[in-house]
């Protein structure tokens, strides 16, 4: 069973945008305890007015039990953080702004390997950065420290070969002019989706990108995961969820209960077997579900799903990236919109330890 509890509730004031674990997985002896899901990072929105609440940086060292706030230098009203991952060492929040094109991009800081609080932060952005105006950040993926994929507007994608100093561009909008909004990839395999049912792959690194053969729909593809070069989810913003078995040749559509309504936002595995997908209905009602077979079967309640609260929905799910699979297997983290809509929420949930 997973037991989902809240974190953070009195200095989340605002909407959560994302939230990641970091992999320092290490024994007592060598540092402080950590199995891979004690060290949590989630960013919360601005209240974009000026002046107003700067997006915040919450973390925790201890599983979600307690949080700290953090100061992202130079992080203004009008950014709109997009995603915040752990990439090597160092803590990254990757943004979007109103502000014009050229403020787009993402703020670093070190992570102290002891305490696991970021230090100061740096900011990378526009044309120094590696930019180009228009075109910014949607989501990231990072397949390693020194490859990291970011998804952009009109089909752009960006790597960094070292986060430090900025991004390039790998394709510019070559397989589709469509804002690409997730990507995600596994070893030689990137997939990125977006509007209009639009999915595009890399077979070799990122190297070169074509549209895959077939679309699952033609709604807006929003929640992504690669589980290998052949297999892949998809979810929609009309809440209906699709696979392919032979990397996008095809696609079938997988239902669960409630889908074709609402919007399904997130889709993460923590193992081939195990995975949650964020679903929340028109009404809106945020809903997770865990598959524990492959994606054979879907479903929000208990054994697996318990003490879940009502809210509006989910933005993203985490699990931890570690070597163990039982870790990996039962813990999540969710990074949410609180059920009075102008709130944000942080959920924690782990497996009873036998």
């Amino acid at each position: 069973k997973l037991n989902f509890g809240e974190g953070a509730a009195t200095q989340v004031t605002l909407e959560v945008l994302d939230i990641t674990y970091s992999g320092r997985a290490q024994c007592a002896d060598c540092g402080p305890a950590n199995d891979g899901s004690q060290w949590i990072y989630a960013i919360v929105k601005s209240s974009g007015s000026t002046p107003g609440t700067a997006p915040k940086l919450l973390y925790s060292t201890d599983g979600g039990s307690t949080w700290t706030a953090a100061t992202v230098t130079g992080l203004g009203d009008t950014e709109n953080p997009t995603a915040v991952r752990v990439i090597g060492n160092y803590l990254v929040v990757f943004t979007r702004t109103a502000g014009g094109p050229t403020l787009s991009g993402y703020y670093w800081a070190e992570i102290n390997a002891q305490t696991g609080a970021p230090g100061t932060f740096t900011r990378v952005s526009g044309t120094s950065g590696g930019f180009v105006a228009s075109f910014q950040i949607y989501d990231v993926y990072v397949a390693n420290p020194r490859e990291v994929y970011l998804c952009a507007d009109g089909g752009y994608i960006y790597k960094s070969t070292d986060i430090t100093t900025g991004v390039s561009v790998v394709s510019a909008g070559s397989a589709t002019s469509t804002a690409l909004q997730r990507i995600h990839g596994v070893d030689e395999t990137i997939v990125a989706v977006g509007g209009s049912g639009v999915v595009v792959k890399s077979a070799n690194r990122g190297q070169t990108w074509a549209a895959t053969t077939a679309s699952p729909v033609t709604a807006t593809l929003q929640a992504l995961w690669v589980l290998d070069r052949n297999r892949y989810w998809v979810g929609s913003n009309g809440g209906k969820l699709y696979y392919t078995l032979n990397g996008g040749e095809s696609w079938a559509e997988k239902t669960f209960s409630g889908s074709g309504s609402g919007q399904v936002r997130d889709i993460v595995f923590a193992t081939d077997e195990v995975g949650y997908i964020s679903h929340d209905t028109s009404t809106p009602t945020a809903r997770i579900f865990s598959t524990w077979n492959g994606g054979y079967s879907w479903g929000n309640t208990s054994p697996r799903i318990t003490n879940l609260p009502t809210f509006n929905r989910a933005n993203r799910l985490a699990v931890p990236r570690d070597t163990d699979s039982t870790v990996m297997a039962n813990n999540l983290a969710v990074a949410g919109l609180a059920g009075d809509a102008s709130d944000g929420i942080i959920l924690v949930a782990a497996a009873a330890k036998l």
